[in-house]
């Protein structure tokens, strides 16, 4: 599947940003224009996203397709890859099933374990469900609907990034909502591998980033990460919740040009 992507910078070096679900390229912007100073910076819409195609297939192998199809149809040779949440979790599923195609790769606030839905989660399910934007007139009343399901208003303005005023000016999905949700179980599975000989790790650097205020990644999740990822260090953002790219911008920018110089 041909990916919507954005790309700032002429460096040799390759950056690829992956944003997490309900996200989308544009979200990583600022970011990617800091680090364009130093890297050539990639920036993709995963499919069922922002402006990249639909489709029912929705999984960590289909989406690692995707970036392994991006990579060749661009000519990048030998990224650096970074992917917050899903993002992450396509990243380091990619990594254990192409070997050999990235230089260093950093997760951001995710792991490799299986994520079961929980209350929160049902709840944002069902709100999204529920919300036909054609509906509604404006994006507060849209914001309104989805407060009395979602407290958070920075979870709320992430899904209205979903949501965008069509030609006849009416309210409509980006994003394939309905495909998304259908799919939750294939993206929240465990990270397995396939085993071609010793190649069931990944032997190059890697830098897994935490938020000190989330609960994506417990001690417990230390030793399977250090089981697939053996050159990998853990870094923890005190200040930050899931969200490190919105939280603590600058120091994210800090650990990741660090790890990468």
């Amino acid at each position: 599947m041909k990916l919507f992507f954005r790309e700032f910078g002429t460096s040799s070096q390759a950056f690829i940003i992956i944003h997490g679900l309900f996200g989308s390229s544009d979200l990583w912007i600022p970011f990617a224009k800091k680090l364009s100073k130093s890297f050539h910076v990639y920036c993709p819409d995963l499919r069922n996203h922002g402006r990249s195609a639909h489709s029912s297939e929705f999984s960590l192998n289909e989406l690692s397709d995707d970036l392994i199809d991006f990579i060749n149809d661009n000519n990048i040779e030998n990224p650096i890859i970074m992917g917050h949440s899903l993002g992450g979790r396509i990243a380091m599923n990619f990594v254990l099933n192409y070997t050999g195609k990235i230089k260093k790769l950093i997760v951001l606030d995710i792991s490799p374990k299986a994520y079961n839905i929980n209350e929160k989660q049902n709840k944002l399910i069902n709100a999204l469900s529920s919300i036909n934007p054609s509906e509604f007139n404006s994006f507060k009343k849209l914001d309104e609907k989805l407060s009395e399901n979602i407290n958070n208003f920075m979870i709320r303005q992430l899904i209205l990034k979903n949501i965008y005023k069509t030609k006849d000016k009416s309210f409509a999905w980006r994003s394939d909502i309905k495909n998304i949700l259908n799919n939750l179980d294939k993206i929240s599975e465990e990270i397995i591998p396939v085993v071609l000989g010793n190649k069931n790790t990944f032997s190059v650097e890697t830098l897994f980033i935490k938020g000190g205020k989330s609960d994506y990644i417990n001690d417990e999740d230390v030793l399977k990460i250090k089981t697939l990822f053996p050159k990998s260090k853990i870094k923890t953002i005190e200040n930050a919740s899931h969200w490190l790219h919105v939280d603590a911008a600058e120091e994210l920018f800090s650990a990741v040009m660090n790890f990468v110089s």
